[in-house]
């Protein structure tokens, strides 16, 4: 079986859409048309009969003018009916044809809108698991022993600088002494959010700041405390 091209699966698609807003219509319009068609047949059906059943003139065949007052006052009012049921299925099906065709191009942009709709979803799909994956390998670069060994130096040279005699230090946030031991080497912008190694965004802090901190900037963490820091 030959497989279809992309062309005649979007062909395909697009008909479809097409005749499921066309089915909706008929739906719709179907008993309208019926009952205006019944009526009009109705109408010429008691035209018809007028037309062929006499009785007055078979009857009254000596009175003057008899022929001219039954279709004055019984045939014209139903060809009347007729003309007017005749006008009003010729309106139904004009306003018919109009609707079938706003229903292949409602159909047409009801798949064009659909089929954009997917392809958007598809890259916030992509998208979603493209931030994933880079989530993922930030946290494990956090995580990792090569990070973690770099950043023992630059520990011990903040110890060295912000500590008297080597043994104190004052926590970062909220001004503390702790053990030079205990302390926790910070990062003001955290590495998953864009920071680094670098000195002026290293701070060194209590075991529980730190822990409270966790992702968040020190922006955020100090208007988290109620307090900023300059």
């Amino acid at each position: 079986m030959k497989r279809r091209t992309r062309k005649q699966w979007y062909q395909y698609h697009l008909d479809n859409a097409q005749r499921q807003e066309k089915n909706r219509v008929e739906s719709a319009m179907g008993g309208e048309l019926r009952a205006v068609k019944g009526a009009q047949q109705l109408a010429w059906k008691a035209y018809m009969e007028a037309m062929q059943h006499e009785p007055l003139k078979s009857r009254m065949q000596s009175l003057v003018g008899i022929d001219s007052i039954y279709r004055k006052d019984v045939l014209s009012p139903l060809e009347n009916d007729a003309k007017v049921a005749d006008r009003a299925l010729s309106d139904a099906l004009i306003r018919y044809g109009a609707l079938l065709k706003e229903a292949e191009k409602n159909g047409a942009e009801n798949y064009h809108l659909a089929r954009e709709a997917r392809k958007l979803e598809s890259e916030a799909r992509a998208q979603r698991v493209t931030q994933r994956r880079y989530e993922q390998r930030l946290r494990y670069l956090e995580k990792s022993p090569a990070l973690r060994s770099a950043a023992r130096p630059l520990k011990e040279h903040l110890i060295q600088s912000q500590s008297k005699d080597g043994q104190f230090i004052e926590c970062y946030y909220c001004q503390k002494l702790i053990a030079a031991g205990e302390s926790h080497l910070e990062h003001k912008r955290p590495i998953s959010r864009g920071g680094d190694n670098r000195r002026g965004n290293l701070a060194l802090s209590c075991a529980p700041c730190n822990l409270r901190k966790g992702r968040k900037t020190q922006e955020e963490f100090l208007r988290d405390l109620g307090k900023g820091k300059t």
